[in-house]
């Protein structure tokens, strides 16, 4: 833990962006001040809002063009912002409608022949953009407060979980959210980043915890082993009724009936014949939060159903409607962890920024990193 500590202080954050996308080129176009452009180390030119580059790949090299000229073939580039308020769009020219506005420097190369851009940044500036993407604009800066010590504490837990492809996290949401760029407009998150300086979430071992959050459990936070087969202490279900109100704390969903029968027939051998048992895939309820559909002994775990229907949870009841099933489900996520509205409608109510991630992660400690490191 001290080395990674040490490691997260002294150097930028590497995001990877677009990953996994297979990008095929993208260009840059600069909002702000200028960049910097290097390619294989060597100094090229500055780009200004005046300018645009396009990055491509042929073979084994990166092309790079400016206004369409074709400057060289090279093994990486590089777009070093001049100064600190320097931002750029970035267009992923066959995903247009996935463009970015980011700021900090950026990097490309290779991987397995495909492109790979990464953003670097350093740690406030991360945080503000992760907390701005997962939150959202017009929050109460004490829920900010809950959700950058969170985002900081798996930033340093998850710190190598991208190694093998030269950069630590990703944009995806299985490292957390990375859409926005850090930006001034936001008072509340940049005063909730200064306010929680350095701070994280430990376990009773004194490790970081897995600081996992959902949307809204819809009354019941889940156990960890009901979504990745493995218990975690500190993160037990329990009711929950801050959320009960808030806005994705219920959702319906119809699915055709044959579409549903199939799917168990298929999936789960279940037999028409067995009469008892098909009956149960209409009338399935639940009070509390279960981990299988019907009954353990099928092994039917509900998170398989909720992957592959594509629902909002897998907390609902089952309605037969005619020809179709009716699911009447609560919440939006996986459930465990920090219940995203539970947690900003506490905020409202006046509790703070310890109170609300103790209720979420009992048995835990909020403390300032340097005092692990020792």
């Amino acid at each position: 833990l001290f080395f990674l500590s040490s490691t997260f202080d002294a150097q930028n954050i590497r995001i990877g962006i677009f990953n996994k996308e297979k990008i095929k080129n993208f260009s840059f176009e600069v909002k702000n001040a200028s960049y910097s452009i290097y390619a294989d180390s060597l100094f090229l030119f500055s780009l200004s809002s005046k300018n645009k580059l396009l990055i491509t790949k042929k073979d084994s090299l990166i092309v790079l063009k400016k206004e369409n000229q074709i400057i060289g073939e090279f093994n990486e580039i590089k777009l070093i912002q001049d100064s600190l308020n320097s931002d750029l769009t970035i267009i992923p020219e066959n995903f247009k409608d996935k463009k970015r506005n980011l700021s900090g420097d950026f990097k490309m190369h290779l991987i397995n022949k495909e492109l790979c851009l990464i953003n670097i940044l350093d740690m406030p500036s991360y945080l503000t953009s992760v907390v701005l993407s997962e939150a959202g604009p017009n929050k109460n800066e004490e829920y900010y407060k809950v959700q950058v010590i969170l985002s900081r504490t798996y930033a340093l837990k998850h710190l190598n979980k991208h190694k093998e492809e030269n950069f630590d996290l990703c944009d995806r949401v299985h490292c957390q959210a990375f859409k926005k760029s850090f930006n001034y407009k936001y008072p509340a998150i940049l005063n909730a980043v200064k306010q929680t300086k350095d701070l994280i979430v430990v376990d009773s071992a004194f490790n970081l915890i897995g600081a996992f959050f959902h949307a809204n459990c819809g009354g019941q936070t889940a156990e960890t082993n009901q979504v990745w087969n493995r218990k975690i202490p500190y993160l037990t279900s329990f009711k929950d009724t801050f959320c009960l109100k808030t806005r994705q704390s219920k959702w319906t969903y119809k699915i055709p009936k044959f579409k549903w029968e199939n799917y168990f027939k298929k999936h789960f051998f279940l037999s028409s014949k067995e009469s008892e048992v098909m009956e149960q895939l209409y009338t399935f309820k639940q009070p509390f939060r279960k981990t299988f559909f019907i009954d353990p002994k099928y092994g039917i775990p509900l998170r398989d159903i909720r992957s592959y229907f594509k629902l909002k949870s897998t907390f609902f009841d089952c309605f037969d409607d005619g020809d179709y099933i009716t699911l009447k489900g609560k919440g939006f996520g996986h459930g465990v962890g920090l219940c995203q509205e539970g947690a900003m409608e506490m905020a409202r109510n006046n509790f703070t920024y310890d109170e609300i991630i103790r209720y979420y992660f009992p048995s835990t400690k909020i403390m300032k990193r340097q005092i692990i490191m020792k």
